[in-house]
């Protein structure tokens, strides 16, 4: 058996109740190995859960199965745990211990990739985060991450839940990085820009953002000093299969759903946003921007992107800026202004025809059926999960053509069993809606 290079922790705001477990046999080699218990592992436990024996040395959970938890250090080295009483709890309670923890060389060695899995148990998670760890221990990717079983299904309230009022996430990592799955709403707060991914950094180490539900942030503040947006990237970074919405700006500085600063640093900075629907921004009198790279740097593709409904009664309001790209690669993008451009784009089409529900406080921006986003879409492939849709759907195995925007649609048929006396000549029900 050998040790688990894939490190994974959970995180649990608040903290959970504790597991008490009894350790019947302990099979150790250094700094991992299996630990039996004298019961099978109550469904409560989770890999990346923290094992602590009698003298309270802890000890991570890297697999389970039935009464065997294997584990490696966390908080103690080289020595294994005690026979006799013990407890399963939660490894962190915030995301910022979490981070805190990427360069402990007890936990991690040269080459491991850090996994944080964030947890709903204790409610939202508020607070501010700066990612940066993991270079000096040598880590080879670091991930914050969530379960499966409780990943938002691209609608508010589905999932985990980042409450931004307590501030942003800024990644500066100088090692390969992913932010994914995460629910963010900043409930109406006002803030500057709240998912900075390398902002300002010369740094190329690639950041992925994917998979995240981004929406509802307010600034009143005329006088603010950053452009206002949910996703604002500096350095490298891969923006792919997002949501972004409702995103409102009074001051001076512009209302960006995704973009760059307003000034161009000097940096390399690759840039991908791929698959991402972006909608209602809106400025005043320093304007409104669905999707913004003001630099329009050759290194940057933007591709399969909607955005929609952007408004700046006093200021300049664009769906894509700069609508005409001289540097960049813009495809297969859709707008409902005119600044969509490249081959294969969309312009002036009509918001309301797109998606399932763009009512305030039930905004569902998945396809519906006749979208003019169905089918219109790049084939990118499948690296770095970017063919994975906002419901974890792969866009790939669908055999079919790509879709613009974070959902991929799939015509669902009601089963013969559950169709009514209005279907009994045989024609098909079709779910015009969002589809699982």
């Amino acid at each position: 058996m050998a040790r688990s290079t894939t490190v994974t922790t959970s995180i649990i705001n608040a903290g959970k109740l504790t597991d008490n477990v009894f350790i019947s046999t302990v099979s150790w080699s250094v700094d991992h190995g299996d630990v039996t218990l004298t019961a099978a592992v109550s469904s409560s436990i989770n890999v990346g859960d923290i094992l602590y024996d009698s003298a309270s040395n802890g000890y991570v959970i890297t697999a389970i199965s039935d009464t065997v938890l294997t584990c490696q250090d966390f908080s103690i080295a080289g020595l294994s745990p005690a026979v006799g009483t013990a407890s399963v709890d939660e490894a962190y309670q915030s995301i910022t211990d979490w981070e805190a923890d990427l360069d402990d060389t007890i936990i991690y060695v040269a080459g491991d990739v850090a996994v944080g899995e964030m947890y709903s148990d204790g409610g939202a998670f508020v607070e501010s985060n700066t990612i940066n760890g993991g270079i000096t221990v040598g880590l080879s990717e670091v991930i914050l991450t969530v379960p499966e079983s409780e990943r938002h299904d691209g609608t508010a309230g589905t999932g985990v839940l980042k409450q931004s009022s307590g501030g942003s996430i800024t990644t500066t990592l100088g090692v390969p990085g992913r932010i994914e799955w995460l629910e963010c709403d900043a409930n109406g707060f006002n803030a500057g820009p709240l998912l900075v991914t390398n902002y300002n950094t010369t740094t190329a180490t690639d950041i992925i953002l994917r998979n995240c539900l981004l929406h509802d942030l307010t600034w009143s503040n005329s006088n603010h000093n950053f452009a206002l947006g949910w996703i604002i990237f500096g350095g490298s970074c891969t923006i792919q299969n997002c949501i972004v919405y409702n995103i409102f700006s009074a001051g001076i500085r512009p209302a960006i759903g995704i973009g760059g600063p307003n000034t161009s640093p000097s940096m390399t900075r690759p840039l991908n946003v791929y698959n991402c629907t972006v909608y209602n921004i809106s400025g005043s009198t320093g304007g409104a921007y669905g999707f913004r790279n003001t630099a329009d740097d050759a290194d940057t593709t933007v591709r399969n992107v909607i955005a929609m409904k952007v408004e700046a009664p006093l200021g300049n309001a664009q769906c894509f800026e700069p609508d005409i790209s001289n540097n960049a690669t813009m495809t297969n993008n859709m707008s409902s202004d005119s600044t969509a451009s490249g081959s294969g784009a969309i312009t002036n089409a009509t918001s309301s025809l797109q998606f399932v529900s763009i009512i305030d406080g039930s905004i569902d921006l998945h396809l519906v059926s006749d979208s003019q986003a169905i089918d219109s879409g790049f084939d990118l492939g499948n690296s770095n999960f970017v063919n994975f849709d906002i419901n974890n759907r792969d866009r790939d195995a669908l055999g079919g053509i790509w879709d613009i925007g974070s959902h991929e649609f799939v015509e669902t048929f009601i089963p013969r069993v559950l169709r009514t006396e209005k279907n009994i000549f045989g024609r098909k029900l079709i779910f015009a809606g969002r589809t699982t």
